[in-house]
C-alpha cells in the first residue's frame, strides 16, 4: 500500500495517476535512507537520499542516472535545521526508512524535486501506495481543523496508469524505455 506522510492541500488540482505519471520525468520506488536540511544556497532546503528499488517510469529523453539499487537526490525547499524550521504547504514530508513511490522531474543543477509537491508522494504500505492529504482549514474564529483524505491505490492501478500513458504515447509515436509492467514486489 502507498501513503503520502503529512501533505496539506490547498491549491492544487489532483492529477491521478496517469496525469501525473505524465508531467513527471521518472516514477520511482524505493526507500528513504537520510535526509539533510541546509542553507547553502542562501534558501533553506532539504536533500533526502531514496535508495531506488524499481523505475516504474521514465520519459524517454530523461537521464538513465536513476536505476535500481542507485541513489536518487529529491531536493524540498523547506526543513529544520538547529536555527530555523519551515515546511511548505502543499509537499510531503519523507521521512527515514519509508518506503516511498515518487513522482519526479528534473530540475536545475541536476537536483530532483516532487511533481505536484505532496501528491508525487506515496508510502509504500502492503500491496498498495496510499497518500494522507490534510486539508488545513481555517475558520473565521481564527480556530483551525485538519480534515484528513486518504486516497489508496493498488499496484495493479498503478501499471493501469502506466499502460495507459505508454499506448497514449505510442499514439503520439513516442517512445517509453520502460514498459510497465505488473509488479511482483
Amino acid at each position: 500500500m502507498f501513503a503520502a506522510a503529512g501533505v496539506l492541500i490547498g491549491w492544487m488540482p489532483d492529477l491521478g495517476l496517469a496525469p501525473l505519471a505524465s508531467v513527471s520525468d521518472v516514477v520511482v520506488e524505493g526507500t528513504v535512507q537520510s535526509q539533510e536540511s541546509h542553507t547553502k544556497t542562501g534558501r533553506l532546503l532539504t536533500e533526502t537520499q531514496v535508495l531506488v528499488h524499481r523505475v516504474h517510469h521514465r520519459r524517454a529523453n530523461v537521464s538513465t542516472s536513476i536505476k535500481p539499487e542507485k541513489l536518487v537526490s529529491v531536493t524540498q525547499t523547506g526543513g529544520a535545521t538547529s536555527t530555523i524550521r519551515t515546511q511548505v504547504r502543499g509537499d510531503a514530508t519523507l521521512r527515514e526508512g519509508e518506503r516511498v513511490l515518487l513522482f519526479l522531474f528534473a530540475g536545475d543543477k541536476g537536483r530532483w524535486h516532487l511533481t505536484q509537491l505532496g501528491l508525487g508522494a506515496f508510502v509504500v504500505e502492503d500491496d498498495a501506495f496510499v497518500q494522507v492529504l490534510s486539508d488545513d482549514l481555517q475558520r473565521a474564529d481564527g480556530s483551525r481543523e485538519k480534515a484528513p483524505v486518504t486516497r489508496r491505490f493498488s499496484r495493479q492501478d498503478l501499471a493501469d496508469a502506466l499502460a495507459a500513458l505508454a499506448r497514449a504515447a505510442a499514439e503520439e509515436g513516442a517512445q517509453t524505455p520502460d514498459s510497465p509492467t505488473k509488479s511482483t514486489n
